[in-house]
């Protein structure tokens, strides 16, 4: 089966197979190439490399070399697209350990989202060409990557009918997606010391415990007089805002019940 990057067959994972010229000219531009590099790089002439990008001078270096074999997934700035000439200009050296991670990660997760719709494809019975026909490319369309469209079905409920996607390919895309996509997930906690000198001193904690009545907060009996406060949710933003909310109603109650209360954040 053909492989695909954002809608554009590949010969494999790294290769792009850009219809710029004829086989005929591509050969000899290679050739050209091959002879240049191995007439100021003697060590290789036994070696067997495959030219599929360009990078001139000091973007890719003596030492560096070795990245461009084939089979080897290495990631490049591109410093200048020519579309006449079939060019790529790559460097290797201009890329930054951040970039490098995100490009990495970026390129992992749309594997994943490519792989949910080769499943979805077999499961409707359809070619995966034509999988991306009615929905890889409606979605690319509107959205940059998979991975931002998926995460769009499973954090906001994203309708891919909206989009133009024919109702049974969309529903059997997003059931997929659903199971095979977590949204994000962030934990926060702290700690509330409680206090209270009075003979129902207990009673006003449960009280004040009570106040909080929502699923995405737990709260766990550490030691006299200490409880954790855990919070999940989809972002710090609202993780925080969920806690100092929690934290200051029940710190609010002891105090009306003549306790004393503290909120400490781990």
């Amino acid at each position: 089966n053909p492989i695909y990057e954002n809608y554009i067959q590949c010969i494999d994972q790294i290769i792009l197979k850009y219809r710029i010229y004829s086989e005929k000219e591509l050969i000899k531009i290679i050739e050209e190439y091959w002879k240049r590099f191995i007439k100021k790089n003697e060590e290789y002439i036994e070696s067997k490399y495959e030219v599929w990008s360009f990078g001139y001078t000091d973007n890719l270096a003596n030492k560096l070399i070795g990245y461009v074999k084939e089979g080897k997934k290495v990631i490049c700035k591109i410093l200048n697209l020519d579309l006449t000439k079939g060019y790529i200009d790559l460097s290797l050296r201009r890329v930054t350990h951040t970039q490098k991670t995100n490009k990495n990660n970026e390129y992992k997760q749309e594997k994943k989202c490519e792989k949910i719709l080769e499943d979805v494809a077999k499961s409707l019975k359809i070619e995966l060409n034509v999988m991306y026909e009615k929905a890889g490319a409606k979605i690319l369309e509107k959205y940059d990557l998979l991975m931002n469209c998926f995460n769009e079905i499973v954090n906001n409920n994203l309708d891919l009918k909206e989009i133009g996607i024919e109702t049974k390919i969309a529903d059997k895309i997003t059931e997929a997606v659903k199971e095979k996509i977590k949204p994000p997930e962030v934990i926060i906690s702290g700690v509330l010391k409680l206090e209270s000198d009075y003979p129902d001193g207990i009673e006003s904690i449960k009280k004040s415990l009570s106040q909080v009545k929502n699923n995405d907060i737990k709260i766990t009996y550490l030691s006299a007089p200490n409880y954790r406060i855990i919070v999940k949710s989809k972002d710090y933003k609202t993780a925080e805002l969920l806690i100092k909310n929690a934290s200051s109603s029940i710190v609010e109650s002891m105090k009306k019940l003549k306790g004393r209360a503290e909120f400490i954040r781990s």
